[in-house]
């Protein structure tokens, strides 16, 4: 048997960590790794922070002197309530789905790992205590004389998984919306096509693709499911910043002038 020998950097975007990695270097750790573990944390949007380009910097050093084995191991990310950018669950859920998206898609992240499972605390503007998926065990936070009860970015988060399952990254389609951000996967549990679009400000808007299909699935970020067909292929979505995840034998995605006459839900759960 072997073990595994991992490097953890936690300050991915300073200075510090890339001074600490390089230096590393000099001395061929680069021969005695398997993979380095990194902790990717933001104070603003996936988008809009340097996250991806850090996170490259690493994997890049590997592959550019032909380690292409080496793994990234994102074993802490994720948002605090108590942060402005996230002050809500909704919104600690949708920027948790849109990070994973992320990395998935520019292939930064081969694991990836949301800190943390459990709230350490009951202390609502402590960041420590706000990270968490679930309440914590405690007499003060049973919520309906339940512990341990979901929170609302843990109900997007399993919607999130349900699809995204066994999908690898296919490409990303430009928007003639700078800010509507659409990807396309392979999906092998669906044996199918998955498109998922948003609005990365967070504005509402709609949508309209063709789709070269006449039958969709259409997840929405907490994992509902309905049904959709279109006799022309041509769809509309509402979107706005949480995710919205597209299912099915999808051709193409073609941006199109509204398609809500052509749209027609066959059930929704």
């Amino acid at each position: 048997c072997g073990a595994w020998a991992n490097m953890w950097i936690k300050a991915t975007n300073e200075y510090t960590g890339k001074a600490y990695f390089d230096e590393l270097m000099q001395y061929d750790v680069i021969d005695y790794t398997d993979a380095v573990d990194l902790h990717p944390y933001s104070w603003s949007t996936p988008e809009a922070f340097s996250m991806v380009e850090s996170i490259k910097y690493y994997r890049d050093t590997y592959r550019n002197a032909g380690k292409t084995d080496v793994e990234v191991w994102n074993t802490e990310l994720g948002y605090t309530t108590a942060d402005d950018v996230a002050n809500t669950e909704r919104k600690q859920g949708e920027l948790n789905q849109r990070t994973l998206l992320i990395f998935e898609t520019e292939d930064v992240g081969d694991i990836n790992v949301l800190y943390n499972f459990e709230r350490k605390g009951i202390i609502n503007y402590d960041r420590e205590d706000s990270f968490g998926m679930v309440e914590n065990g405690y007499d003060d936070a049973t919520v309906w004389g339940t512990r341990f009860f979901p929170r609302e970015g843990y109900i997007m988060l399993a919607g999130h998984n349900y699809v995204m399952a066994d999908s690898t990254n296919d490409k990303i389609i430009e928007s003639t919306d700078p800010d509507v951000v659409i990807y396309q996967y392979d999906s092998k549990k669906f044996d199918s096509k998955i498109v998922t679009v948003y609005d990365k400000q967070g504005n509402s808007k709609t949508v309209s693709f063709d789709l070269g299909t006449d039958k969709i699935d259409l997840y929405d970020a907490w994992g509902n499911m309905t049904e959709l067909y279109s006799e022309s292929g041509c769809y509309t979505f509402d979107i706005d910043s949480s995710p919205i995840y597209i299912v099915g034998d999808i051709t193409k995605v073609e941006e199109t002038e509204k398609a809500k006459e052509s749209t027609k839900s066959i059930n929704s759960p």
